[in-house]
């Protein structure tokens, strides 16, 4: 009765004990059901004579500082999935100070380990786009207290999709998350929201005002450079936003011109940082802070990776 209720009043607003419709199942034979109808009042007045249940605390999450619980998975479309996540360092061009850490992430399919293109992450369902989220950020955490070896960063960006912060399930896993990230930051969180483009500004609005408590900035990312002028994104409220510089981009004349179509983009935003990400130099991040970015971050170098072969018992 009571799900009922919340569900109802969620969806039409509000709703009267008389509206809900409440059957036991008495029976189940073969493909025949058996069900009665419940008389709502009665059940209301029922539990009205029973005591009181003792309040319990909120179960807490179990420990995620390790992405063993999030990935890998099945998703509801039947493949297996794994979350691979690095952290690029985050630089403020103004100053050339690093402010912290980004989480990135690639969705991978096993057991080929075949990235998942952004366009196949987006038709994942709401449920698998959870598990990528709360795996990068296990994973990124999990991360950072190696790195960090007990010092805490200036600050962390955190991506959150806005399937995540739209699902009532997922605001309260991330809530969570949250909470564990604190502890590793001196001046706080920064919350990246993902897939943002052909969302509504109300409901966009809506995401980034539930997440704003826990953050000190609130930044929207764009799958790719923007096509036109962002005057969408305005009073929604971002802070900031994120453009990827594309793969490959290292002849100076036509990174130059890239960021400068991006800022052209983002000034009807009204935002007040603009930050590129993956830049493959130094270089390339001089020039991004004079053609008007405010930030950038690095590409991590590749690492070798390192494995056992169980029959030879050796190391590569």
């Amino acid at each position: 009765l009571n799900v009922l209720r919340e569900v109802l009043t969620y969806f039409l607003g509000s709703v009267t004990t008389s509206e809900i419709v409440v059957c036991e199942v008495s029976s189940i034979d073969g493909e025949h059901i058996g069900a009665r109808k419940l008389d709502p009042f009665a059940l209301e007045a029922q539990v009205a004579t029973l005591p009181p249940e003792p309040a319990e605390p909120p179960p807490r999450a179990p420990p995620f500082v390790s992405q063993d619980r999030w990935s890998p998975f099945v998703s509801h479309d039947g493949r297996r999935l794994r979350v691979s996540c690095q952290l690029e360092p985050v630089f403020q061009l103004k100053t050339y100070a690093r402010i912290g850490y980004r989480m990135t992430r690639r969705a991978l399919q096993l057991p080929a380990e075949t990235p998942l293109s952004a366009a196949e992450e987006a038709k994942l369902a709401g449920a698998d786009i959870e598990r990528l989220d709360f795996a990068t950020l296990a994973r990124g955490l999990n991360r950072l207290q190696q790195q960090a070896e007990g010092e805490r960063q200036p600050s962390l960006i955190l991506p959150v999709s806005y399937a995540t912060l739209s699902s009532h399930r997922g605001r309260a896993q991330l809530a969570e998350f949250l909470r564990a990230a604190r502890s590793n930051v001196q001046q706080g969180l920064i919350c990246e929201i993902c897939d943002i483009e052909g969302i509504p500004p109300s409901a966009l609005l809506a995401a980034t005002s539930l997440i704003k408590p826990f953050c000190l900035f609130v930044l929207g990312r764009l799958q790719a450079p923007p096509p036109g002028p962002l005057t969408a994104l305005r009073d929604v409220g971002l802070h900031g936003l994120c453009v990827p510089c594309p793969s490959g981009l290292t002849d100076e004349e036509a990174f130059c011109a890239f960021v400068e179509t991006v800022m052209k983009a983002a000034r009807p935003a009204g935002v007040r940082a603009v930050m590129m990400t993956g830049i493959a130099s130094a270089r390339l991040t001089a020039i991004a802070g004079l053609c008007g970015a405010t930030h950038a971050s690095f590409t991590p170098a590749p690492q070798r990776t390192h494995y056992v072969d169980a029959r030879r018992g050796a190391g590569a």
